[in-house]
């Protein structure tokens, strides 16, 4: 599936929320982006260094609904 997420062009992560209340910051805090799949609410400290982006992911709403809120981690964070 596809997925709304940014990008910091200060440390290369890639985030995107799974959930409504998954706050998800970069490595460097540079860009913060929260309020899951449909919702999401973006902030940065310097808006000259991120990047949208339509990330694909293999995995399910259920799926990534399901990481978050059992702590797994297995999605949220790319780092490239």
């Amino acid at each position: 599936m596809r997925v709304k997420a940014i990008r910091c062009l200060m440390c290369y992560e890639t985030i995107f929320s799974r959930a409504l209340d998954d706050f998800k910051r970069c490595s460097c805090g540079n860009i913060t982006i929260d309020g899951g799949l449909n919702n999401t609410k973006i902030s940065f400290m310097h808006k000259e260094y991120y990047e949208y982006i339509n990330l694909y992911v293999e995995s399910s709403k259920k799926k990534l609904y399901q990481d978050w809120k059992n702590h797994q981690d297995n999605f949220g964070t790319v780092r490239t």
